[in-house]
């Protein structure tokens, strides 16, 4: 026992306040406490964040009933250890699929917008969409005028009235159908005009200033508004629509994203389309507010895949060497590399999201979003996938790098000392997560000889 207290002195002395490296590593990880259940047993299809006063937390929705063997209806919360349900006063979750999620203040204090193909929210009755402040679901004061259809998007837009919330998707009012309706926090607007072709879905919605002022970019399957042509996207500026000068051709888009790759910021559409502008790029383009461009790697361009490519999904994420565009979807090609349903852009050069063995996910990705559960900031990912990077995954990994400053500096203070040292002690032998050093979902000898190693080398 002395001879084991002398080597923990010996460590923690040799790395005493001592600034820590910065070597990177990536990984992939399961969200879930270890040793679970499923932590969750079906499709995810939308995530986002939300802080209801005690700290940022992520929710999960989809058409999962279950998370980590607890009944959650479609929807869950993630705080960094546990899931938990969103529970109403007569019912657990909603009763159908969830599509999309965002924070809007309606007047009343910022709270979650989930929105989706439901009738039931908490035991409530809704209308394709409800309100969670963070302890309790609510109706809207007023339902949207919707008769049926799937709420797929959503976005706060200030059209220069104050902001608002638009839902996007494909529904009828009455007779007629339908694609966007807003809601400024006590009225629904509906008269957006006709979106038409085979379809007429909104999929995805941005707010992007093209250097003519902020306005809203939906894209989708249609190919006119009213009878003006607009082929899959389509701008609002708050009174008119109007199309992008050139189009998106050979398929529908699925996404929309923002990116500022240093040379300004420019809109990215996503999804199974062939061409913009004239050009091949294959499922994915760039807008920078006059010119269509493709992304190009060595060995091809855009994504690809048999019978057919698609992105489903775009986020911007920081994984330690600057902002970049991360793409999901069903595609086993990215530039001409080989991928597997996810791959990272970065301006210049696609390129694979590493794993053990395997370059991505075993199946189609739906969604994206960054969070940080308090071991560092990550990139979740949702869909219909059960491996992520070799792992098993159950439809939501997190994809992370990770540098010393994230792994045994513990406290975050930048330096290695003692208190990092016995912080660790403490969650390993409390079986707390946050010890799970290497990631692999167990708390056992690994995570505490890799460790120490760590802390060793002061790194």
């Amino acid at each position: 026992m002395r001879l084991k207290l002398s080597l923990i002195a010996v460590l923690i002395a040799g790395v005493c306040a001592a600034p820590v490296s910065q070597a990177q590593e990536c990984c992939w990880s399961s969200v879930g406490p270890p040793l679970s259940p499923l932590r969750v047993d079906r499709s995810v299809f939308s995530l986002g964040v939300f802080d209801d006063g005690g700290g940022p937390s992520l929710y999960a929705g989809g058409e999962f009933v279950n998370a980590s063997g607890r009944v959650v209806n479609r929807i869950a919360r993630w705080d960094g250890l546990f899931w938990s349900p969103l529970v109403g006063p007569s019912g657990t979750g909603v009763n159908h699929h969830v599509r999309a999620m965002t924070v809007f203040d309606d007047g009343e204090g910022e709270a979650l917008y989930v929105a989706g193909d439901f009738n039931r929210a908490g035991g409530l009755t809704v209308k394709n969409i409800a309100r969670w402040d963070g302890t309790a679901w609510s109706a809207l004061t007023v339902q949207p005028p919707l008769d049926s259809g799937t709420i797929h998007a959503l976005a706060v837009f200030d059209d220069g009235n104050g902001e608002a919330l638009y839902a996007g998707g494909r529904f009828s009012i009455g007779a007629r159908p339908a694609s966007i309706v807003k809601w400024d926090g006590t009225t629904w607007t509906a008269d957006f005009g006709s979106f038409g072709g085979a379809y007429h879905d909104i999929r995805d919605m941005v707010v992007f200033d093209d250097g003519s002022g902020p306005a809203l970019y939906v894209g989708g399957f249609f190919t006119q508004v009213g009878s003006q042509p607009m082929n899959r996207i389509a701008k609002w500026d708050g009174t008119a629509w109007s199309p992008l000068p050139s189009e998106v051709d050979g398929g529908n888009v699925f996404a929309l994203r923002v990116l500022d790759d240093g040379s300004g910021p420019a809109l990215y559409a996503g999804g199974n389309f062939t061409h913009a502008g004239g050009r091949l790029v294959n499922g994915i383009a760039k807008w920078d507010g006059t010119t269509w461009s493709p992304l190009e790697g060595p060995a091809g361009v855009g994504v690809t895949g048999e019978p057919v490519a698609v992105v489903h999904d775009m986020a911007v994420f920081d994984s330690g060497t600057g902002p970049a565009l991360f793409v999901v979807g069903l595609f086993t090609g990215a530039g001409g590399q080989t991928v597997s349903n996810i791959a990272k852009w970065n301006g210049e050069a696609w390129s694979p999201l590493p794993g053990q063995g395997f370059p991505g996910l075993s199946s189609d990705g739906y969604v994206l979003h960054a969070f940080n559960d308090g071991t560092g900031s990550a990139l979740y990912a949702g869909g219909r996938f059960s491996i992520a990077g070799g792992q098993p995954a159950d439809h939501i990994p997190k994809w992370l790098c990770l540098t010393c400053s994230t792994r045994p500096d513990l406290t975050g203070a930048g330096v290695l000392d003692a208190d990092d040292f016995f912080l660790f002690l403490q969650w390993f032998a409390d079986g707390d997560l946050r010890a799970d050093i290497n990631f692999d979902n167990n708390i056992d000898a690994d995570d505490f000889l890799e460790f120490l190693d760590l802390f060793a080398q002061g790194c």
